[in-house]
């Protein structure tokens, strides 16, 4: 990508249309919390403890939009979770037509709907100034950041990419292809 122009181009503009797409439902709704934000948006949410690995997933069925998260997973993972399940429906609802959305392994970047709902969740769930804040705060340092804002190192990852896509100048620690929420 660092040497194709369009390609970078191609990919700045999904980020921008990303961050919009969490600006205008957050601004809509007056509100960013997922679980909020799912409900309000007209899905239908569901917890369900019959899952081992699944994280959650989103599904069109008979014109009604389900979001299921797993009841096994600690209240925090649950919102994250909730906001990445809730940019699904938002960025790929006629994907999720033809089948369920599953996400096993959330914060991979192998698939350009995994990665743009990543995106769409570290922007949801991570204030701008609050991470400024933060790297102001820990002095750039990545792992400390993570754990003054109380969030997993990979969200943030995807947060602070994001910014770079906005013209930031975070280094980034780790790899975006992260095995996040195993």
């Amino acid at each position: 990508m660092a040497g194709d122009p369009s390609a970078r181009e191609e990919h700045t503009l999904a980020y921008r249309y990303i961050k919009d797409e969490v600006e205008r439902v957050a601004s809509k709704y007056g509100t960013r919390d997922p679980v909020a934000l799912i409900r309000e948006c007209g899905a239908i949410l569901k917890y369900s403890d019959r899952y081992v690995s699944l994280k959650g997933y989103y599904f069109h069925s008979a014109r009604s939009d389900f979001i299921v998260i797993n009841a096994k997973l600690p209240r925090a993972e649950k919102r994250i979770v909730a906001a990445h399940e809730l940019a699904h429906f938002i960025l790929h609802r006629e994907q999720a037509k033809h089948g369920p959305i599953h996400d096993t392994m959330m914060f991979s970047v192998s698939s350009r709907m995994e990665y743009e709902a990543n995106l769409f969740c570290a922007e949801l769930l991570l204030d701008d100034g609050e991470v400024m804040d933060a790297a102001r705060e820990t002095e750039g340092d990545f792992f400390t950041m993570s754990k003054t804002l109380g969030v997993m190192p990979e969200l943030l990852l995807f947060k602070l990419h994001g910014m770079n896509e906005r013209g930031s100048r975070f280094v980034l620690p780790l790899s975006l292809n992260s095995g996040f929420l195993k």
